[in-house]
């Protein structure tokens, strides 16, 4: 008989290591105990039907003889225990293979014997092979719906995760929520916001230097600044006039000139402040905006944490 080691491999592992020496020993020496088992007896004196021909009153006496048996109650335990004391089993140096020996009162009968305990341990084996196979596939059947379960339950957990949230995804992106947007827009808007009201306060300090020219001041206008600069150069003309010819004329009308300018010039203070105050405003409204911001992305990044574990679960249950 060839007696081959399996390494009994479910699901690529393998159960044995195959270098220790005396875990080979004890594999083969497991294999001589199989084949002299009481198990195997009994299975050989059922597939030669020895019980039925020792309890036929006919057969009875050549059965006795043929196996040398001593009446007895427990004819089957006598079957066995004849079986084992006349069966041997010797392992062939240097190879795996073992000669079964039968010493039975025939030729006939030690061949016989001898063949069917050899059939029996084949058969046994191949049982195990196919109680193995059916236990692993039953195993996996098993863990493929558990896996399928936990799946589908992952699945939901997230999903609903992202509802309850408001986490979606954009163009297969990382999971982004509306804090993170507003924030985004809102910093966007601020940028603006700062380079508008810096714009107009630093129109509106310019305009009211009275310290500077004129010229200069209403220079930073937009709206009617052509109509102002021709007032300020007819300021200039009468100015030089007078300076020539100090008629009380000529300083009247430079007073009625003035005075006209600081009017157009006061109403432009006046437009240029509230746009400045409206700018002003505006900017702190979004800081204020970018502060709530941040305080609801910083919470989100928490539920952010929280969708990510919840995702790698889906993905390890994909995979499983």
């Amino acid at each position: 008989l060839q007696i081959e080691r399996e390494s009994t491999k479910v699901i690529d592992v393998e159960f044995f290591n195959n270098g220790d020496i005396r875990d080979t020993r004890d594999f083969y020496q497991t294999q001589f105990e199989l084949i002299r088992s009481r198990a195997l007896a009994a299975q050989v004196i059922k597939d030669l039907n020895l019980k039925d021909q020792f309890a036929s009153p006919s057969a009875i006496v050549r059965v006795k003889q043929w196996l040398g048996l001593d009446s007895s109650n427990n004819q089957e335990r006598e079957l066995e225990n004849k079986i084992l004391e006349n069966l041997s089993v010797e392992p062939i140096m240097n190879s795996r293979l073992v000669a079964v020996h039968y010493d039975g009162s025939t030729p006939e009968q030690a061949a016989q014997i001898a063949n069917a305990v050899v059939k029996a341990f084949e058969k046994r084996n191949i049982e195990r092979r196919v109680t193995d196979t059916q236990e692993a596939k039953q195993y996996l059947t098993k863990s493929v719906e558990e896996a399928k379960a936990k799946l589908e339950d992952s699945e939901q957990r997230l999903n609903q995760y992202a509802r309850d949230h408001e986490i979606f995804q954009i163009d297969d992106a990382e999971a982004t929520t509306t804090s993170s947007f507003a924030l985004k827009n809102l910093s966007e808007e601020l940028v603006q916001a700062q380079k508008q009201r810096i714009e107009k306060e630093s129109k509106y300090e310019l305009l009211s230097d009275k310290n500077r020219k004129l010229a200069d001041r209403i220079g930073v206008l937009e709206d009617n600044a052509a109509y102002l600069q021709a007032l300020s150069q007819r300021l200039d003309k009468l100015k030089a006039q007078y300076d020539k010819q100090p008629f009380a004329s000529l300083r009247t009308q430079i007073k009625n000139l003035e005075t006209q300018i600081d009017v157009e010039v006061s109403t432009k203070l006046a437009s240029l402040k509230g746009e400045y105050e409206s700018a002003k405003k505006k900017e702190g409204l979004l800081h204020e905006g970018i502060a709530k911001a941040k305080s609801e992305a910083m919470q989100e990044q928490d539920k952010a944490i929280a969708y990510g574990t919840l995702k790698r679960e889906v993905t390890t249950n994909q995979q499983l």
